[in-house]
């Protein structure tokens, strides 16, 4: 993975300021050896790990003295264990697993859409092959990046094709159901959307099976 964006940072430097190509916190904290489920029963894609370093959803020690993706998350799912590490193992047996779509870590810019060839690139050396081995029935698609990327992936692009809006796929609890999965639809859970609390819940809850 690392070799990957190293050689995509080559050939367009203009990204070289946002990406850590030397940084893939999925292979650092060995995700698939320690925290895959055996079967996953729902599958969360989100953007990538975050900029700074050790704020990862599958960090056992979690973000520290700040709330990150994993702890609005397990609140949402009501997985609610003290220490972030048990709840990470209750998140795992519950059957739910967490891809990026972007795997090395993202400076995000304010108001700058995630660069459409980097995606691009995600869904086709990884997260197509991802998703078709993981083989949840159920996926939650977490903000616009991820959105994107669902609809570069050949078994959703069809049933795909006229969604756009992240914002309003979450406002109207669309569902969106292919021959080899349901997708669910979730603006991102940030304080920046707190207005789509419960479009967010909603989805969660869809996610768990609990409507």
């Amino acid at each position: 993975m690392t070799e990957t964006y190293r050689n995509f940072v080559e050939r367009c430097p203009q990204h070289r300021e946002i990406l850590d190509p030397g940084r893939v916190p999925f292979i650092q904290y060995r995700v698939y050896e320690i925290w895959k489920p055996a079967s996953v029963r729902g599958l969360l894609l989100a953007e990538a790990p975050p900029w700074q370093k050790g704020a990862y959803f599958y960090n056992p020690e979690g973000y520290g003295n700040r709330e990150g993706l994993g702890d609005r998350v397990f609140r949402l799912l009501d997985i609610q264990e003290s220490a972030y590490v048990d709840r990470l193992q209750k998140f795992m047996e519950m059957g739910f697993f967490l891809l990026d779509t972007i795997k090395c870590p993202l400076k995000k810019r304010p108001g700058v859409a995630v660069p459409s060839e980097l995606i691009e690139l995600g869904v086709k050396e990884f997260l197509e092959k991802e998703i078709v081995a993981v083989g949840s029935r159920r996926i939650l698609v977490l903000g616009g990046t991820a959105l994107k990327a669902v609809k570069l992936i050949s078994v959703f692009s069809r049933a795909m094709l006229s969604l756009d809006s992240i914002t309003e796929l979450c406002k109207c609890g669309k569902q969106v159901e292919t021959h080899d999965a349901t997708l669910l639809f979730s603006v991102f859970p940030n304080s920046r959307n707190k207005k789509y609390q419960g479009c967010i819940k909603q989805a969660f809850d869809l996610l768990a099976d609990r409507c």
